[in-house]
């Protein structure tokens, strides 16, 4: 062979073997394998929520494709929407903890010192340290009934559930028969900006018999998706404008809204209303003459200054990020093997891939 030395021989030999089975491997269609794996649902199974989201901010939905049948999923994992940034600690008199009590030791590992706390016994002041600082639960987003007497939603008033997580796109599709009439919810992620975008279709949004509704909890300290319904004196939430405030102690952040095309505050008109209960938010219902509701809500630690995107730009720009994402870094397709397992092994490791684009922070 020409070039290659005795010694070399071999080494050349398995260089053009190889260099010769890829030039003759087929290319991967990326999209069909990322569509083959689209999960599916049919059921209302409390154990398998679904989650959109950039890595960096993620919404964990039920079969609506919101978090309207909170009192279903209550078993982990539930409902969720979690930010990189949305971080929370208790106020030590609050818990009883006075910190000058702390006993603390300097370690030094690979040149850098640090201070730890050494007195770690099963107390109160040991727990304050395990417990703080935790993840919050930024809000919870939802469908509600908007007639005055209407009952919350529940899992019994729901049939002919179908959802489909679009993993091509990042989205999420969900279709199902509430009080006789069909509704479809579309879910999706922007793929820089911790916005949500929904949008909601049925013959009763333009009936302005079904809307949105927002709610935020308290932090909780236990591993419970740091979701705590039950201290609603603990924590303050405002709209001003356009947006949403919430205040838990030192922790402040801020949910700016658009609806529709553009945000009705603009025009004079508040977007959110409240509730019947503390830190319970309507989205204003306005007049409409189609069937279809758009919302984006921006999650942030600071107040934005300018509107966040709308749902069809925010769909858009899901759909090119995720199509880009798949069509880059390794790929494994198993389709031609007839192994045991094959089909099985592909299957997660794609959605292995989804999970860590999903949802790693960092």
């Amino acid at each position: 062979m020409p070039g290659c030395g005795l010694a070399a021989a071999a080494a050349c030999l398995l260089a053009a073997g190889t260099a010769a089975a890829a030039a003759a491997a087929p290319i991967i269609d990326r999209r069909a394998l990322a569509e083959r794996h689209n999960v599916r649902q049919t059921t209302i199974d409390p154990a398998a929520p679904l989650t959109v989201g950039n890595g960096e901010f993620a919404f964990t939905a039920d079969v609506t494709g919101l978090q309207t049948l909170n009192a279903t999923y209550v078993s982990a994992p539930p409902l969720q929407t979690m930010s990189h940034w949305g971080w929370h600690r208790v106020p030590p008199e609050l818990a009883n903890v006075v910190p000058s009590s702390y006993e603390f030791e300097k370690v030094t590992v690979a040149g850098h010192t640090a201070n730890y706390a050494t007195n770690c016994t099963p107390t109160p002041a040991y727990n304050y340290l395990r417990e703080n600082p935790h993840r919050i639960n930024l809000a919870r987003v939802f469908l509600r009934r908007l007639q005055p007497a209407a009952k919350p939603i529940v899992e019994s008033d729901l049939s002919a559930p179908s959802q489909t997580l679009h993993l091509w796109n990042g989205s999420l599709a969900s279709t199902f028969t509430l009080d006789s009439q069909r509704v479809a919810v579309d879910t999706a992620v922007h793929p820089t900006l911790d916005v949500l975008a929904l949008r909601v279709c049925s013959p009763l949004i333009r009936r302005r018999a079904l809307g949105l509704g927002v709610a935020f909890p308290y932090a909780q300290t236990s591993f419970a998706g740091g979701t705590d319904w039950h201290l609603p004196t603990r924590h303050t939430s405002e709209v001003v404008g356009s947006t949403l405030n919430h205040t838990m102690d030192n922790t402040t952040y801020f949910v700016q809204g658009r609806l529709g095309s553009a945000s009705s505050a603009a025009a004079g008109a508040p977007l959110f209303t409240a509730g019947k209960m503390s830190h319970d938010w309507t989205v204003a219902a306005e007049p409409r003459s189609d069937d279809c509701v758009d919302l984006t809500l921006w999650f942030s630690r600071e107040k934005q200054r300018a509107p966040p995107p709308s749902a069809a730009e925010t769909f858009a720009a899901s759909a090119t990020a995720w199509a880009s994402a798949w069509q880059s870094g390794a790929a494994l397709e198993l389709a031609g093997s007839t192994a045991d397992g094959a089909a099985e092994l592909e299957r997660r490791v794609v959605l292995s891939q989804y999970i860590m684009m999903s949802q790693e922070a960092g």
